[in-house]
């Protein structure tokens, strides 16, 4: 198989835009791109490698793996444990147990799954996640597991019935990618089916570029750079992928693998020696980058000249790493023959497989990390008690479902919503348990409690909501409830993003804003005639003030760097969001709620309790009231029961019906 250094100098390509959209430099908003990238460039590579060794008869399923082995598992390997340490000085407990978790996944080539059942790879919390970049060596382990297989199989019947037979696959694996986001987009960014189509433009290069030897073309080449450039330049984390946006950085790399060469400006440029000199170290600067920008925002040094350090140390740590490391292994004399590999290698899944395995299901209260004691007296701890969790995986994994029950059992009250309600329940169960209250509360983060809504583009397959919501009916229909209180982060489903978009059918959201509006405007209306339909007095929570910072990262900072009360309480207002901004962000649904027909005295707003005149703070020097930008802390919890007491000494009085 012949060396082309423009792969390699196509590797930089790749690689540099992730780094840099990981480090959140402007410019790069659609660096995510780069592994699309690199799909391609290992579809192209391996079925090359396969094709000739295949056609000299020469080809062993046996030494395919030991090259994916030697190639993949050491830095891999190294990377992990290179980690551990900081994970366990460093992390809190959910976060610990994140990581060890997504550590067996990655060693078990099942990361991107394990990361599809967590959540959203573009959310701000993924920034802190050190192993959320292996979803792709996950994707790419497993059509290394079936592709050579299938390549065996199809072989016999010559190359013009394997390129159709590709090509079907791939068009077909397109079509299921572009129909996957719309209502899966989680699934569509993670999971195999919905990418193999980007490896198969990859193997269609490799089976077209025989045919092509000596016809290189500058102007196709020179395209297919513009695409990607163009792609990193101008997608974003709201841009659905994969879908059909994909075309534009996959086909562009095979143009770029098809066409570049040595007799043309696009292939001598890509051969220049910085660029292949990085698209050596592409591999292990694609897997220490994230590590150290992860650790780092937890340490909280992730911002100007320190962003720049961090790169440069990620690229001096992946020539570490290719030296030390990927090189003795893949040498012509490498250090492990391949029963010692193999050998070696089933150890060290072993290892860090188990070591995943026992924090599957760890308790969460274990405080054994540096930073959790400063972290706890900030925020507060979580009244949420370990065994409320949903063994049996009823509607969702993550979804939530449990009674709190404090004699006398004066009042039964529910509290329903997504991950506001979770954040908000503290101060309902101290007040409860003050009252002696019964408290049910049902959530699932992501789906609004509105009768009949579907989310598009949401966190959950399209049918979870209306599912979770039908839920909540049958709880009211199962028990006696004095009083429901609606709880969310109700401007995430205003419209005004392309992701959380809300509607009462399957097909999809209107085009308009006016009549987006006017849709969102009818599932409260028609929400809130249900529960009084049902005689059950509802409140609406209104959506506590959203900040423009994470809580966590600041506290870090100011626990990290010896602030003192001065400097911390100067920096929080700071960056505190002002009153005049939150009343601004939720103008529109704070109207929507205030036109659904629900009593005005029935509506809670905790503005007041995070708010002054001028702004809306995210904590104290000494207490913290965010955990990130929307979600309270326990602590700040605490600020909103004046507000809730109000509500639930007026469960018993009478219902007023306001005019629509």
């Amino acid at each position: 198989m012949e060396y082309r250094r423009e792969i390699d100098g196509l590797r930089a390509v790749a690689v540099v835009p992730v780094i840099l959209f990981h480090a959140n430099i402007s410019g790069f908003s659609g660096g995510f791109v780069g592994v699309d990238v690199f799909f391609v460039i290992s579809g192209y590579l391996i079925t090359s490698l396969i094709s000739a060794e295949l056609t000299k008869g020469s080809f062993s399923i046996v030494s395919f793996y030991e090259r994916r082995a030697r190639r993949i598992l050491p830095a891999l390997f190294a990377v992990v444990l290179f980690c551990i340490p900081f994970a366990h000085a460093w992390m809190d407990p959910e976060e610990y147990r994140d990581f060890a978790r997504s550590a067996g996944a990655v060693v078990l080539f099942i990361s991107n799954v394990y990361f599809w059942q967590q959540g959203d790879y573009f959310s701000p919390s993924s920034d802190e996640r050190p192993l959320l970049h292996t979803w792709s060596l996950g994707v790419e382990e497993q059509f290394y597991l079936v592709f050579p297989l299938f390549m065996m199989l199809i072989w016999g019947f010559g190359r013009r019935v394997l390129f159709w037979t590709v090509g079907a696959l791939l068009v077909a694996g397109l079509a299921t990618a572009e129909m996957t986001v719309r209502s899966y987009p989680d699934a569509a960014f993670y999971l195999p089916h919905t990418r193999v189509w980007e490896l198969g433009i990859g193997v269609m290069c490799a089976l077209l570029r025989p045919r092509l030897a000596g016809r290189d073309n500058g102007a196709a080449a020179a395209l297919g750079l513009a695409l990607i450039a163009l792609a990193v330049i101008l997608y974003d984390r709201d841009t659905p992928f994969p879908s059909l946006y994909a075309l534009a950085p996959t086909v562009g790399t095979g143009l770029v693998v098809l066409f570049a060469g040595q007799s043309n400006w696009t292939g001598r440029v890509l051969s220049l020696p910085p660029l292949v000199g990085m698209g050596l170290l592409s591999y292990s600067a694609y897997l220490i980058h994230q590590p150290l920008l992860a650790f780092a925002r937890i340490r909280a040094f992730d911002q100007g000249a320190e962003l720049v350090l961090l790169i440069a140390a990620s690229i001096v740590l992946a020539f570490v790493s290719w030296r030390f490391v990927e090189k003795p292994f893949r040498g012509a004399e490498p250090v492990l023959g391949r029963q010692s590999l193999f050998a070696t290698a089933g150890v060290g899944i072993v290892a860090i497989a188990a070591y995943g395995a026992v924090h599957l299901y760890a308790a969460s209260g274990d405080a054994t990390f540096a930073e959790t004691a400063g972290e706890v007296e900030i925020f507060g701890t979580s009244t949420f008690p370990d065994d409320c969790v949903n063994l049996k995986g009823e509607i969702n994994q993550h979804y939530r479902h449990c009674t709190f029950e404090s004699p006398p059992h004066r009042q039964k009250i529910a509290i329903f919503g997504d991950s506001h309600a979770d954040a908000i329940l503290p101060a309902f169960l101290r007040l409860a348990k003050r009252d002696g209250d019964d408290v049910t509360v049902q959530f699932l983060g992501g789906c609004p409690p509105l009768i009949g809504s579907f989310v598009h583009r949401g966190n959950f397959a399209l049918g979870v909501c209306p599912r979770v919501v039908e839920r909540q009916m049958e709880i009211l229909d199962g028990e006696r409830f004095d009083a429901v209180f609606l709880v969310a982060r109700w401007s995430l489903y205003d419209g005004t993003g392309k992701r959380y978009r809300v509607s009462g059918n399957r097909s999809g959201t209107s085009a308009t804003s006016e009549q987006y509006r006017a849709d969102l405007q009818r599932l409260f209306a028609e929400t809130v005639a249900e529960y009084r339909r049902r005689g059950v007095r509802l409140f609406v929570v209104r959506q506590v003030p959203q900040q423009q910072v994470s809580s966590k990262t600041l506290y870090r900072r100011i626990l990290h760097r010896d602030y003192s009360a001065e400097e911390a309480d100067a920096l929080l207002r700071r960056v505190s969001s002002s009153r005049q901004k939150h009343l601004d962000r939720q103008a529109m649904i704070n109207a929507i709620i205030d036109e659904s027909g629900i009593d005005p005295e029935d509506v809670i707003d905790l503005a007041d309790a995070f708010c002054d005149a001028q702004t809306c703070l995210i904590g104290t020097p000494r207490i913290g009231y965010y955990l990130d930008e929307d979600h309270i802390s326990p602590k700040g919890a605490a600020l909103t029961e004046t507000a809730l007491s109000d509500a639930l000494r007026r469960i018993s009085s009478p219902l007023v019906t306001a005019q629509p």
